[in-house]
């Protein structure tokens, strides 16, 4: 009767040390959970067509639409193995795990983009779009999005805009950032750029003009 009680004993007390292991396990899994709304680290695994599929280290794995990466040919797409970094939105969307490539990268080109403006240098980009008084730049190598206003275009843009708008984005063109703004309103110019057509059609019409008499 004795033994009955202590194996009885034994048990409770196996099973307890049991259930604090599971509790300990929740807990850890719990504290390694990526947290929502912040940058994680990720691994891709695989690259295909169209989607950059990546392990965050949970249950699913996220996909990245290609485009994020490439930016209309000129950006660089990762290799399986490579380690990213990617913005967490949600863990348990209406689709899946929630991540974003793009938007981490506009949130570490800030600074740098910030500095450019401050210091008034040149930055390359890419005109993706054209729409109702301008277009959409996109500011390389991160690939954050700009406003040029068609009255700081040149005329190599004025001029492809009008006769094949599909080279603009085929080409890479230097700015400069004339304003810079929070929530992402970058206004860029190619004005009084050196060596841009509108200079080089101004320096050209200088040495023609007939000296004054």
């Amino acid at each position: 009767m004795i033994v009955n009680i202590k194996q009885r004993k034994y048990e409770r007390d196996v099973e307890t040390s049991a259930e604090d292991i599971a509790n300990l396990q929740k807990i850890a899994q719990g504290m390694s959970m990526p947290q929502e709304r912040a940058i994680v680290q990720g691994t891709v695994i695989s690259v295909t067509k169209d989607h950059v599929w990546v392990d965050i280290g949970v249950k699913s794995e996220g996909k990245i639409s290609i485009e994020e990466f490439s930016m209309n040919g000129h950006g660089e797409v990762p290799r399986e193995g490579d380690m990213i970094e990617l913005w967490l939105d949600k863990l348990e969307g209406h689709k899946g795990l929630s991540i974003s490539y793009s938007k981490v990268k506009h949130i570490n080109s800030w600074k740098a983009l910030d500095q450019i403006f401050r210091t008034g240098s040149l930055i390359d980009g890419i005109i993706s779009n054209q729409g109702k008084g301008g277009f959409t730049v996109n500011l390389l190598p991160w690939g954050v999005k700009a406003f040029l206003p068609i009255s700081q275009t040149d005329l190599k843009i004025r001029n492809l805009a009008n006769t094949d708008p599909k080279l603009l984005s085929k080409e890479k063109f230097t700015f400069v950032i004339i304003k810079m703004e929070r929530k992402w309103n970058i206004v860029v110019s190619r004005k009084n750029i050196r060596g841009s057509e509108e200079e080089i059609s101004e320096q050209t019409e200088e040495k023609t003009e007939p000296a004054s008499s």
